[in-house]
């Protein structure tokens, strides 16, 4: 565990011995399939609410809480749990590591505490998701590094 991190237990997933995908985006990735199921049952109930069986006095809130359900809750989730494993790690001398992984787990925290908070206010929604960006922005920061002259593709 490089620089001081303590998140160990997020190291890698592993399926018989074998390391599969770091379980920090296996965790980001399941929790964004919750978020997925979740907005399209809110989906669906708005879609019943339209057909007049159901009434909503909420409709509003409900269709404001789908948009960010999915949008955030399940897309943005997805693209940060991807990101995390896809872009290049760090190199030492005894393996590769994603860095420390705290700004990461930050961000996660935090849009999903802004998915939580637009039930309620959307407002508070929306500082939430400034801070997740903020910390997974410092967190990837570092990883995105041009091709050096040994990784360049060859020309066509």
């Amino acid at each position: 565990m490089a620089g001081g991190d303590r998140l160990g237990a997020l190291d890698m997933a592993t399926r018989e011995g074998e390391k599969i995908m770091p379980k920090f985006t296996a965790i980001t990735l399941r929790i964004a399939l919750v978020q997925f199921l979740a907005g399209s049952t809110l989906g669906a109930v708005l879609l019943v609410h339209k057909s007049g069986v159901l009434a909503i006095h909420t409709y509003a809130a409900t269709r404001e809480a789908h948009f960010h359900v999915l949008c955030f809750g399940w897309l943005v989730q997805l693209c940060v749990g991807m990101s995390f494993w896809i872009l290049p790690k760090f190199v030492s001398e005894s393996k590769a590591f994603h860095g420390t992984k705290t700004l990461a787990v930050g961000a996660i925290i935090a849009l999903n505490f802004g998915v939580l908070s637009s039930f309620f206010t959307s407002r508070l929604s929306w500082l939430f998701y400034a801070v997740a960006a903020v910390l997974f922005v410092f967190h990837i920061w570092p990883r995105v590094k041009p091709f050096s002259n040994s990784h360049k593709p060859e020309s066509i």
